[in-house]
């Protein structure tokens, strides 16, 4: 599948577009989410401002914002459930040189340091500045990098305590027979070739073997096909 241009996304607040590069600039600077947030009423937490993206696919990125009380268990599971969960693989955040992992045998004789659980808060991992690794799945990996960009006090969104800033629009990806259409399957034996939905019927591919065209950055990768309740979120 070709390497990717970079995307642009909205901005939650104001719905203005921009790109990658500027959205945290963006953000830190919209009138509509200052007033938002100066009308703010609850019990104030430490909230984190995250980038996350794609480690080798940086075309799919999302700017988050979430409170510093929850764990990087409640993190990793939003993670899956937007951009990864296909088949229950592992996961771990790498933090520095700590793994940082949902299960952690105390009997295990671990190669290296023995890695730590997910149930600690992000308040004693997290802070401005901290850029994070994070794998799901250690077979077909899909590493992500995660960078905290920024922390207030404020009002966590209780609808969604992990609030979706802004997130990449789906990047444009042409089918790689015609060039005419947007691909829509990727065909995953052998190679990934990106197709639109014509050229994949008339190709002698077999019909087993095809994923979804999605926007995350596990697309064509194992089993997943998207989420599209958890897409529709934004």
């Amino acid at each position: 599948m070709p390497r990717q241009k970079q995307t642009k996304g909205k901005c939650a607040y104001c719905g203005k577009e921009f790109a990658k590069t500027g959205m945290a600039r963006h953000l830190k600077a919209c009138l509509a989410r200052q007033q938002v947030l100066a009308e703010e009423k609850g019990t104030k937490d430490t909230l984190f401002h995250v980038q996350v993206q794609g480690k080798y696919r940086p075309e799919y990125w999302m700017h988050l914002e979430m409170p510093a009380s929850i764990t990087l268990e409640k993190f990793d599971a939003f993670l899956r459930g937007i951009w990864l969960e296909c088949c229950g693989h592992l996961s771990m955040f790498k933090i520095h040189e700590t793994r940082y992992e949902v299960l952690v045998d105390p009997t295990f004789d671990y190669w290296g340091e023995k890695p730590k659980t997910m149930k600690h808060k992000l308040s004693k991992v997290f802070y401005p500045g901290l850029k994070a690794d994070y794998q799901y799945d250690f077979g077909s990996t899909t590493p992500l990098d995660v960078i905290v960009i920024d922390q207030r006090e404020g009002v966590p969104n209780k609808a969604q305590p992990i609030y979706i800033l802004s997130r990449n629009d789906p990047p444009d990806i042409p089918c790689e027979n015609c060039g005419q259409h947007q691909a829509m399957r990727i065909y995953t034996w052998h190679d990934y070739t990106a197709l639109c939905d014509e050229c994949g019927d008339a190709s002698a591919y077999d019909d087993e073997g095809w994923l979804p065209v999605v926007n995350s950055p596990r697309v064509g990768e194992c089993g997943y096909t998207g989420d599209d309740a958890v897409d529709d979120l934004f």
